[in-house]
């Protein structure tokens, strides 16, 4: 149920190179809705973030103050990761070779 959630969710992915102006594109979509949260791979980051966006500073969050909210509710607010590729190496401290993400089709009949 949480996949099929997830693929009506039709996920958008932002791939560009750095400086390309994502993070700006990222606090564009933070800021068309209240009940949006951007999360971001650490605190530090998520502060400067905040400090440079006022409007927008209590929904940008690491994803390690993220998490202890969500503890026993069930979250109605949509999330976006700027630059999942930190966000990935602050989790796994591994290499990451390869993901894989599903796509909104599905082979349901």
């Amino acid at each position: 149920e949480d996949l099929k959630n997830l693929m009506k969710n039709n996920m958008k992915i932002d791939y560009s190179p750095r400086q390309s102006g994502k993070t700006t594109r990222m606090l564009e979509w933070l800021r068309a809705d209240e009940n949006r949260v951007l999360l971001v791979h650490n605190y530090e980051y998520a502060h400067e973030l905040g400090n440079n966006n006022e409007d927008v500073k209590e929904r940008i969050m690491s994803w390690n103050d993220y998490i202890p909210k969500q503890k026993g509710r069930n979250p109605k607010e949509h999330v976006a990761i700027d630059n999942a590729e930190f966000f990935f190496r602050s989790i796994i401290k591994a290499p990451i070779d390869q993901i894989s993400m599903s796509t909104p089709e599905t082979n349901e009949k």
